[in-house]
C-alpha cells in the first residue's frame, strides 16, 4: 500500500529503479537534516559555554558588564555520564543471560548460556562499546535531538604466524647426519585474526532516515552518510565487494577534467531526468560522498526484506544486494534524552534547560555587576583633569568626567543583596539538576554529625530516585544492543542460537532503589531515629515528626495499618516470647521452677508465697 501511494504522487519505487529511489529519499532526508543542523550547532555551542544572548551585554562599548557563562548544564550532564559509567564498570559481566525457567534443569543449555554470556560481555568491551562508544551515544542524546549507533560485523586481518614442521621439507635427514637437530620454521600468512560485532556512533550529519515515519522502527529506509578519501573508498570497496567498475568510473569522472563528466550530464538531459545530478558537487574537500542505504522491501511472497544499496556521490550505484544480516531489520539503534509524541527526534537535554540556564547566567551576571560596582564604584573627575589615558568607561573603578564635580551627586549603590548570590545560584542550579534528573547535592551541609548523616542519606535516596529514569533508559539501551550482538553472532556461528532460552538483564542497573526500597529506607531511618538520644530534644522531636511525615508520604494508609499488630497477633507474640524465655531458662539452668540449692532441692533464697521478694 505504501509503495502504491508513492506511485500516485509520481515517486519512483525501489523495485522500479533502486538508484533513482535512493537519490529521491536522500535529497528529502538531507534537506531535513540541513534544517535541523543549525539547532544542533547552537545546542552544542551552548553546551560548551557559548551563548549569543551573552553577547548583547557587551554591545555598548562605553559600559563594561559581566557576561559569564556558568556551565551548570554541562556539570549536570557530566554528572549523569559519570554515574552511568561508574555503574557500567562495577561488574565485569554487565549484561546477564538468564536461562528461562523451563530450561533451568537442562545442563547443556546452562553451560552454553554461561559460555556465551562471558563471550558477549567480552565482545561488548573489546569493541569499545561499553566505554567510549556508549558515552558518545549518551552525550549525543544530551546535545542533539537524535543520537544513533550503527552495528556491523567486523573481521580483523593481520599476519598470522604459521610453524612449518622441519620433517616436511625433506632436509631433516641431512640435518641429522650433520649432527644438528632440525628446527621448526615459522612463516607468516595474512588472514583473519578475529570476528565479532562492532558498534560505532554516528554524528548527527552522518545519519539520514525516513522523516515521514513517527517511530524509529517504522522507517522505510535509513542511511549512513560519510565522506571518504580515495584510499578509504578503495579499501571499503574491496572489503564489501562493491562494483569496482563503478568505483573506478567515479574516480575518473569526478577527479578528471570537466569534459569527462559532460557525457554523463548530457545523458541525463536526453533521458529527461527530473533532476540533473552533478556528482562533482557532492564532493567535500576532495573526499567522495558514500551513502549506504538500508531499504525495507517485500518479496513476492510478502516476506519483509532489507536491501543494502551504496551510492557514490549520489550518482554511482556501487552496490545493491539483499542484506546479509539475516534476522536483523535495520542495524541502527536510536537514543533521545526526552521523547516527543509522534516524532522520532526528541528534545535534547540542552534544549530542555536552555531557558533556565539563561536565567541562571543573567542572575549571576546581574549580581556580579551589583557587587563589583557596589564595592568598587566609578570615580568622578573634573573634565579638564587627565590622569589616565584612553576613553572613559563605565566600569568598576572607572572614570566619569564631568564639568562641575561639586554639583554632581555620587551614585549610591546598595550592596546589601550581595548575600543572596549563593541562594540564587543554588536555586537555579537545583532547577537545572531536577530538569535533567541529575544527582547534584547543592544543599548546605549541617555541622551536627547525626543531622549530617541523616540529611546525606535522604539526599542520596532522592538522587537515586531522580537517576532512576536515566538508569532505566541505559538498561534498555544495553539490552537492545546485546540482543543485536547475539543476532550478529548467530549469522556466523550456529552455537549462538540461544535467544529462545534466555532473558537479557542488566542487574547492576536493576539494583537502583525502587519505590519499595525507598519505603523500607524511610521506615528504617525513622525507627533508628526513634532510639537515638539526639532526637529527644524539642528540635529533635520536630525532625522526628518530619521523618514520620516522609514515611506517611511514601506509604499508603493500608500499608501502615498492615504493619500494626492486631490484638490476637500481639497476644500470640507475647505467648511465643514467654515460651522462648522459659525454654532458654531451662537450657541455662536458671529457670525459677528448676531445683537449685542443696539438701531437699529447695532454693533457700527463693521468696515464699505471700512474702515480699
Amino acid at each position: 500500500m505504501g509503495q502504491e501511494s508513492e506511485n500516485k504522487f509520481g515517486q519512483v519505487t525501489f523495485e522500479e529503479d533502486p538508484k533513482q529511489y535512493c537519490q529521491g529519499v536522500y535529497d528529502k532526508a538531507s534537506k531535513h537534516n540541513q534544517t535541523m543542523s543549525a539547532q544542533v550547532v547552537e545546542d552544542r555551542a551552548f553546551f560548551d559555554g557559548a551563548d549569543p544572548e551573552l553577547e548583547k551585554r557587551k554591545r555598548n562599548p562605553r559600559v563594561r558588564r559581566a557576561a559569564e557563562f556558568v556551565p551548570e548544564t554541562r556539570t549536570a550532564i557530566e554528572t549523569n555520564e559519570s554515574s552511568v559509567l561508574d555503574r557500567a564498570l562495577e561488574d565485569p559481566l554487565l549484561v546477564r543471560l538468564n536461562v528461562k525457567e523451563e530450561y533451568e534443569d537442562e545442563e547443556a543449555i546452562i553451560e552454553l548460556v554461561t559460555e556465551k554470556e562471558a563471550k558477549l560481555n567480552e565482545q561488548m568491551r573489546s569493541c569499545g562499546f561499553l566505554m567510549d562508544t556508549y558515552m558518545e551515544w549518551f552525550r549525543g542524546s544530551q546535545v542533539q535531538p537524535l543520537s544513533v549507533v550503527k552495528l556491523d560485523w567486523e573481521e580483523k586481518e593481520d599476519w598470522i604466524p604459521q610453524q612449518k614442521s622441519p620433517f616436511s621439507t625433506g632436509t631433516w635427514l641431512k640435518a641429522l647426519i650433520r649432527g644438528k637437530i632440525p628446527q621448526a620454521v615459522t612463516k607468516f600468512e595474512w588472514g583473519v585474526v578475529s570476528k565479532q560485532p562492532t558498534v560505532m556512533w554516528l554524528d548527527y550529519d552522518e545519519f539520514l532516515y525516513d522523516t515521514s515515519a513517527s517511530k524509529f522502527e517504522d522507517c522505510k529506509f535509513m542511511a549512513h552518510r560519510r565522506w571518504l578519501e580515495w584510499d578509504e573508498v578503495l579499501n571499503e570497496a574491496k572489503r564489501s565487494d562493491w562494483n569496482m567498475r563503478e568505483v573506478r568510473l567515479m574516480k575518473e569522472e569526478c577527479e578528471g577534467t570537466a569534459e569527462a563528466l559532460d557525457k554523463r550530464i548530457a545523458e541525463q538531459v536526453t533521458d529527461k531526468t527530473d533532476k540533473i545530478v552533478d556528482p562533482r558537487k557532492e564532493m567535500k574537500e576532495n573526499k567522495f560522498l558514500i551513502v549506504e542505504f538500508w531499504v525495507r522491501t517485500y518479496s513476492e511472497g510478502g516476506e519483509r526484506e532489507i536491501h543494502r544499496v551504496v551510492l557514490g556521490n549520489n550518482y554511482y550505484l556501487l552496490d545493491n544486494r539483499l542484506s546479509e544480516f539475516k534476522g536483523i531489520d535495520f542495524p541502527f539503534r536510536d537514543r533521545v534524552a526526552f521523547k516527543r509524541l509522534g516524532m522520532i527526534e526528541g528534545m535534547s537535554a540542552v534544549s530542555r534547560v536552555k531557558p533556565i540556564q539563561r536565567l541562571y547566567n543573567d542572575m549571576h551576571n546581574v549580581f556580579l555587576d551589583a557587587a563589583s560596582y557596589g564595592v568598587l564604584p566609578p570615580m568622578l573627575m573634573e573634565r579638564n583633569t587627565n590622569i589616565l589615558d584612553g576613553e572613559p568607561r563605565w566600569e568598576p573603578l572607572g572614570i566619569i568626567r564631568v564639568d562641575n564635580i561639586d554639583g554632581v551627586k555620587w551614585p549610591e549603590v546598595n550592596i546589601g543583596h550581595i548575600e543572596l548570590i549563593p541562594s540564587m545560584i543554588e536555586m537555579y542550579a537545583q532547577k537545572i539538576q531536577q530538569e535533567l534528573n541529575a544527582s547534584g547535592m547543592m544543599q548546605n551541609t549541617p555541622e551536627d554529625p547525626q543531622e549530617k548523616a541523616t540529611k546525606t542519606r535522604i539526599r542520596f535516596s532522592g538522587a537515586n530516585r531522580r537517576l532512576r529514569p536515566i538508569f532505566q533508559a541505559v538498561q534498555e539501551d544495553l539490552k537492545a544492543v546485546a540482543e543485536m550482538f547475539i543476532k550478529f553472532n548467530q549469522i556466523y556461528d550456529p552455537e549462538w542460537i540461544i535467544l529462545d532460552y534466555i532473558e537479557i538483564s542488566v542487574p547492576v542497573l536493576d539494583g537502583t532503589s525502587t519505590p519499595e526500597d525507598e519505603k523500607m529506607a524511610a521506615m528504617g531511618l525513622y525507627e533508628a531515629a526513634m532510639t537515638n538520644p539526639l532526637y529527644q530534644s524539642p528540635v529533635g522531636m520536630t525532625k522526628l515528626l518530619e521523618l514520620w511525615r516522609d514515611v506517611l508520604n511514601k506509604f499508603r494508609v493500608e500499608d501502615i495499618d498492615s504493619r500494626c499488630l492486631t490484638s490476637e497477633e500481639l497476644e500470640e507474640q507475647i505467648i511465643t516470647e514467654t515460651v522462648d524465655q522459659f525454654q532458654e531458662g531451662i537450657k541455662n539452668g536458671t529457670n525459677p521452677e528448676s531445683d537449685q540449692g542443696s539438701g531437699n532441692g529447695v532454693d533457700k533464697n527463693r521468696p515464699r508465697a505471700g512474702t515480699n521478694a
